[in-house]
């Protein structure tokens, strides 16, 4: 069993042990959403994703890095090869901020300052993150959560609302390479394994839609069930509690090297 506290105490601590070179970029791209609503075949990324990270290397082969990030999420039952999830037909999108700690292997030596230097690379560490689903509706957004489309808060579940906070662990791979002696170019794929089911709003089973709008109000009963069935789904399975959703940060990093020290100890190769 992992001790979770101890990892991302050694995370704190271990930039303090050498300065060999500091990097300040910038991460842009897209991302992808695996959960509930929408496909779950691999696809192009959906929406963007934008961040900005501080990156401390150990040496050519181990680095430490700190990132704050930003995207959109979404997924649609409408974007679906399986005929019960397009038949449910719903669809979410939301904003996720996201703050990670992780570590990372450079494969071949490399560092910033030597531009015959590149290498592929993984990484893995701790998260957290914010989301806040919301559907569409006649043309207008709702906030998911304050309706409780499952129930949630009502005579109906036991269930209380869902937060809007989640821990993640994030971990990929990808490739970098110098452009020049102060520049260093990234290209990456970020999977983030979240510890909730309801980044998209859906886990569990269909509510009375009837009694949560009495409850709730008329775009609660609205928006937890529009299935293009015309038959009542009272107590049938909506989603699947078993999974907690994933999302996926892809794109281009580019940082500048802003300190470079001797090391504290001898490197290896």
């Amino acid at each position: 069993m992992f001790n979770w506290k101890k990892i991302a105490l050694l995370l704190l601590i271990l930039p303090f042990f050498g300065r060999a070179q500091d990097e300040l970029g910038i991460f842009m791209g897209g991302t992808h959403f695996y959960g509930d609503v929408g496909m779950d075949a691999p696809a192009l990324p959906q929406n963007y994703a934008w961040g900005v990270f501080y990156k401390h290397n150990f040496n050519k082969h181990w680095a430490w890095r700190i990132s704050l990030n930003h995207g959109v999420i979404s997924g649609a039952d409408s974007a679906s090869s399986e005929s019960w999830v397009f038949q449910r037909n719903l669809s979410f999108r939301s904003t996720v901020f996201e703050a990670n700690t992780t570590l990372e292997f450079n494969f071949w030596p490399y560092r910033i300052g030597d531009p015959k230097l590149k290498t592929f690379f993984l990484f893995a560490g701790l998260g957290v993150n914010t989301y806040n689903p919301e559907a569409e509706l006649n043309g207008s957004w709702f906030e998911l959560r304050p309706l409780g489309t499952e129930g949630q808060g009502t005579s109906q579940s036991v269930e209380q609302p869902y937060g809007s906070v989640t821990m993640n662990i994030p971990f990929g791979l990808g490739f970098k390479f110098n452009l020049g002696k102060q520049i260093g170019v990234g290209l990456e794929t970020g999977f983030r394994r979240t510890y909730t089911d309801y980044l998209d709003d859906v886990s569990t089973t269909y509510v009375n839609p009837v009694l949560l709008a009495q409850e709730n109000g008329i775009i609660a009963g609205l928006l937890s069930d529009r299935s293009l069935s015309d038959a009542p789904n009272n107590n049938y399975q909506r989603g699947n509690a078993k999974d907690d959703d994933w999302y996926l940060f892809s794109g281009i990093t580019v940082s500048i090297k802003i300190l470079e020290g001797l090391e504290k100890c001898h490197e290896f190769r």
